[in-house]
């Protein structure tokens, strides 16, 4: 979440239109949860904070008006998690995902939460940035 929320300026600037902070689910095309957030999920972390101190399966990713999701972290994550399982996989797709959320293919994001001030109200001290 901190980095997409680190750059959100920066995109804004570039795409010219606003953008705005998603917190949500990432489902493969098989069913998988890869990262599974609901809306209980997040009312309790309204009402309490996150604990960090345990693993949240929870992704955030930004969208544009457009319905065009900005996703800087999902590849990474997902490849370190794919070579963590079998060290043999070493050619995996890294880098952005920018696209339209119906262009996506072999997994789907489901938005829970979105606004920029959700690191307020999710009570993340360090996410707190003004967007301009």
């Amino acid at each position: 979440m901190q980095v997409h929320w680190s750059h959100i300026n920066e995109i804004k600037q570039i795409v010219g239109s606003d953008v705005c902070l998603t917190i949500g689910s990432v489902i493969s095309d098989d069913g998988d949860d890869w990262f599974a957030v609901s809306e209980d999920d997040v009312s309790d972390w309204i009402a309490n904070g996150i604990d960090f101190t345990i693993p949240q399966k929870l992704h955030a990713w930004l969208t544009l008006p457009s319905i065009e999701i900005i996703d800087i972290t999902f590849l990474p994550t997902f490849a370190h998690a794919q070579h963590l399982k079998d060290p043999a996989k070493r050619n995996l797709e890294f880098g952005p995902i920018a696209k339209y959320a119906d262009d996506v293919t072999g997994f789907s994001y489901v938005p829970i939460a979105l606004g920029n001030d959700m690191a307020t109200k999710l009570k993340i001290p360090t996410l707190n940035l003004i967007v301009i």
